[in-house]
């Protein structure tokens, strides 16, 4: 996944993330899996530098099909790894602060034709415990966009659009900064089975 700052002018983050879905009888599914994301400063409250992020997660997913189209309840944990400088002189990270993070989000995909689909989606992000002087509440992301399948199965599929993403305490600040950005969103993403 790519994500683009001033609708596509700033480089903002590269993300990718794996894992594995065991499907239910119902529908529903169970995942887990790792995901890392490197971030570059893109506006006045980023850090100063370049820094990863490596998480590990895990989620179950309710699918809910309806009349062209599916709702969606996801709920995610994420024990995340952030990488740190302990002074922006510092030639290469040289600490990770630790957190936990629970992620809902309400998904609505609505079907336009074999190929194509249109998606609305809110998601808050919570921290679980909040550390010392920061917010519980961390995030709230806004999503719509298309998506293009690009397999008769629709197993590979191609997803992109904006995200309106409001911070309302940063991770890093003890003070609680607040910050709102558009970000364009790009994504490949896969549910093929490894067996039939």
């Amino acid at each position: 996944m790519l994500k683009r700052n001033q609708l596509v002018i700033d480089r903002m983050q590269e993300f990718v993330r794996i894992g594995i879905n065991y499907s239910l009888q119902n529908g529903n599914r169970i995942t887990g899996g790792f995901a890392y994301q490197y971030n570059v400063p893109f506006d006045a409250v980023s850090e100063p530098y370049n820094w990863p992020d490596y998480r590990i997660w895990e989620q179950y997913l309710i699918r809910k099909p309806v009349a062209k189209g599916m709702w969606q309840h996801r709920f995610r944990l994420e024990q995340r790894w952030l990488g740190r400088k302990s002074s922006v002189a510092v030639a290469n990270i040289d600490e990770y602060k630790f957190e936990n993070t629970f992620r809902y989000m309400l998904k609505k995909t609505f079907v336009l034709n074999s190929k194509m689909y249109a998606i609305l989606f809110d998601e808050i992000h919570l921290r679980m415990p909040p550390p010392e002087f920061e917010k519980l509440f961390d995030q709230n992301r806004i999503y719509a966009g298309m998506g293009f399948n690009l397999d008769e199965k629709k197993w590979w599929r191609i997803e992109t659009g904006m995200k309106l993403q409001s911070v309302f305490s940063s991770s890093v600040d003890a003070v609680g900064k607040k910050r709102t950005n558009m970000a364009f969103r790009i994504t490949l993403a896969s549910d093929a089975p490894f067996r039939k």
